[in-house]
């Protein structure tokens, strides 16, 4: 995965084909584990911590409805153009009070 600290090792097990030697050719294993892989790898980043006190987390999870943790992170996996500005918006009326 590019540019994340994750690493993933898939493992492929059974028996090589007697006429090639293989077990699965890569570009089979690409087009199979391929679409996981992408979904994995812009799911890595999960929480991100704000700096909110626990009162004002709270108040971010309950009001506008972000999903913070008492710790002051926030998830930030679903985040995309569609939804940033609420996540901004919402953080924004949680520490102006």
């Amino acid at each position: 995965m590019h540019g994340h600290s994750r690493r993933v090792e898939l493992t492929v097990a059974g028996p090589a084909d007697p006429r090639t030697g293989w077990l699965i050719d890569f570009y089979d294993i690409e087009k199979i584990f391929g679409p996981l892989l992408a979904r994995l790898d812009h799911h890595c980043l999960i929480f991100s911590y704000t700096g909110l006190p626990p009162e004002e987390a709270t108040r971010l999870r309950e009001e506008p409805e972000v999903y913070a943790m008492k710790t002051g992170r926030i998830c930030v996996a679903a985040v995309n153009t569609h939804n940033i500005d609420h996540g901004v918006d919402a953080i924004e009326a949680v520490v102006k009070g």
